[in-house]
């Protein structure tokens, strides 16, 4: 289990649709860095949207960065900055689903 929390380039929590370069600040069992004070970091690089009839699909790319709360460049992430994961979330007519790919 995971908590993220939608931040901006400044990592002040928000509340509004992402856009690229927000960030995501992630509390998970087991991670988290001296650097990112105790969570992992991404920065959102790209967003996609698609419609068709009943079914959407919502997709973006992570990729690891620094704190933006501290003023290093170290990745404050378990993975390198070379790494990139994929979220989708589907809806097609009432069915849900959700994928993340690294």
């Amino acid at each position: 289990m995971a908590k993220f929390v939608l931040v901006n380039a400044e990592g002040q929590p928000i509340h509004r649709q992402p856009i690229s370069g927000d960030h995501f600040k992630i509390d998970s069992i087991g991670t988290g860095s001296k650097e990112g004070d105790g969570y992992d970091w991404v920065r959102i690089e790209t967003i996609q949207m698609q419609s068709n009839g009943d079914s959407e699909c919502y997709g973006f790319t992570v990729r690891p960065s620094p704190n933006p709360n501290k003023s290093t460049y170290k990745t404050a992430h378990f993975c390198s900055n070379e790494s990139t994961s994929t979220f989708i979330v589907k809806r097609e007519g009432t069915m849900v689903t959700a994928e993340i790919h690294d």
